[in-house]
């Protein structure tokens, strides 16, 4: 019996997580009862930032990535993966009257696209596939200020890769 294309490949998935996307990168130890523990400077408690960010997003990412593979298994292949980061601007990027001025960036600087990525990628893992060692390739990865009053967040979207010739 042959397999038909639908039954062999996988559809892709596309969700949205709402909230902060928060980098995953650097490291800090931190001595629990003697012994060292890593923890991701995006969970340290900082002048700016509560602790426990990027734990949170990682949560917002995989509880919308299970609502997407709902009745799915993960993908048992390689994907692709594509994401849109939309990060909030800065009140600063605004005049009083809601406009925005003339200095606001076009584009965000921090966080590292890299490290946004990593975390998303962490988040997704046992759930839309078994390792993120999977992902063999970008169809698009950015960051883009979102419009005023807007949400924060990512668009994500995981397909099964092949190779286009």
């Amino acid at each position: 019996m042959q397999l038909s294309i639908a039954e062999t490949v996988p559809e892709p998935i596309e969700f949205v997580a709402k909230g902060t996307p928060v980098p995953q990168g650097s490291h800090s130890v931190k001595m629990v009862r003697g012994k060292p523990i890593l923890i991701d400077r995006a969970d340290m408690q900082t002048k700016t930032q509560p602790s426990g960010r990027l734990t949170r997003w990682r949560t917002i990412v995989g509880w919308a990535a299970r609502r997407a593979m709902e009745g799915r298994r993960p993908f048992a292949c390689a994907v692709a993966l594509d994401v849109e980061f939309v990060i909030k601007r800065p009140s600063s990027h605004y005049t009083s009257k809601g406009a925005l001025t003339s200095s606001a960036p076009p584009y965000p600087g921090k966080p590292d696209l890299s490290k946004l990525i990593r975390a998303v990628e962490d988040a997704m893992t046992g759930i839309v596939y078994a390792d993120d060692a999977q992902v063999v390739c970008y169809r698009g990865i950015r960051k883009r200020y979102g419009a005023a009053g807007g949400t924060a967040g990512a668009r994500i979207r995981i397909e099964a890769y092949a190779e286009t010739a």
